[in-house]
């Protein structure tokens, strides 16, 4: 059966696409970091090779049959996740990657039904790998699935993502999502309202914050330096920007999850400058963030999340992250509280 949480309708089209043998050859699967994807793409590639598959009432993948279980291990031989590589700085899925992928797609499976290659992070093809690929979309062998996993589907080539079948994935409600936490995962229901809240639509997120303390830890340690920064000098800024660059080569996910993190911290002061508790996230930190907000104008919180979501599209298109970051540190808002409650509703 499915594991994936409140993508239904995704689990429908794709059952009834598997039972009627109507699977498209291309699928487009978007969302936001820690959706779900990858967990979707390997399960929709056991469920295609499953070998209870014809079971009327199976929904899914059986994940007991052998073919289930060697594609859980990585270790079945028609399924190859192609993966975002590091090169001098940039991010890629080369051409010296994709090349061998489609050699193996011109043959037939070998110990499965289908072939299924996952392309785990597929806005960053660059443009040969994009082309070489383009050929094969256009003129697809039978009994080969190519899944296309990507956060920022405008980055792909047009002519690509037109020959995908576009599936989205939603982002989860809070209360939906609590749900989930306690019935699936035995969260305590404190813990569950929490993790749901700080998710922002991530169910993967909550489940690895639940699952590993480190999570909430690293959370912890970013919002206070975070919280440091408008008042630390612009030498203690430019330290935290090289600090940060130094992890791109390795640990790219985790800068930009920091800087997501930035952008709900900032959107909550700015929420707090207007007078309203509606939408903020980061509820466990009240406290700090009304302290905060006494501090900067509206048009500063608003202002600033506009440049830490402009500085997430340079470090996208691969421009120089030590320079993106330092420029970011430069335009850390100044605390004025004069200039901020005059403007404040009460709440």
């Amino acid at each position: 059966m499915w594991t994936i949480f409140g993508q239904d309708h995704i689990l429908r089209a794709i059952d009834q696409a598997i039972a009627d043998g109507a699977l498209a050859h291309a699928y487009l699967i978007v969302g936001s970091p820690h959706a779900g994807k990858a967990t979707f793409a390997r399960e929709l590639a056991q469920a295609v090779n499953c070998e209870r598959a014809a079971q009327p009432d199976l929904r899914g993948p059986c994940a007991k049959c052998r073919q289930c279980r060697r594609i859980a291990a990585g270790r079945h031989a028609d399924v190859v996740t192609l993966a975002v590589q590091e090169e001098e700085g940039h991010r890629a899925i080369l051409l010296e990657q994709v090349l061998p992928a489609l050699h193996l797609a011109s043959l037939r499976p070998y110990e499965g039904a289908w072939r299924i290659f996952i392309l785990d992070g597929a806005e960053f093809l660059n443009q040969e790998s994009a082309n070489s690929l383009l050929k094969t979309l256009e003129e697809p062998p039978p009994n080969v699935l190519w899944l296309l996993l990507a956060t920022d589907e405008e980055r792909l080539l047009p002519t690509i993502r037109s020959r995908c079948q576009r599936l989205s994935f939603r982002a989860v409600a809070p209360e939906a999502m609590a749900s989930a936490l306690q019935e699936r995962w035995n969260a305590s229901p404190e813990q569950a309202t929490l993790l749901a809240r700080l998710a922002q639509g991530s169910l993967g997120w909550a489940v690895r914050a639940l699952q590993d303390p480190t999570v909430l830890e690293a959370r912890a340690r970013a919002l206070d330096r975070l919280a440091e920064l408008p008042s630390a000098s612009l030498e203690q800024r430019f330290a935290y920007a090289a600090e940060l660059a130094s992890l791109i080569p390795r640990e790219r996910t985790a800068v930009r999850d920091t800087l997501d993190l930035w952008a709900t911290w900032w959107r909550d002061i700015l929420h707090l400058n207007v007078g309203s508790l509606q939408g903020i996230w980061n509820q466990d930190r009240l406290d700090d963030l009304r302290q905060q907000a006494a501090l900067f104008r509206p048009s500063q919180a608003a202002g600033f999340v506009q440049l830490i979501l402009q500085t997430e599209q340079y470090l996208d298109m691969n421009i120089n992250a030590r320079l993106a970051l330092e420029h970011l540190m430069l335009r850390v808002p100044v605390a004025t509280p004069a200039a901020s409650t005059a403007g404040r509703r009460p709440d």
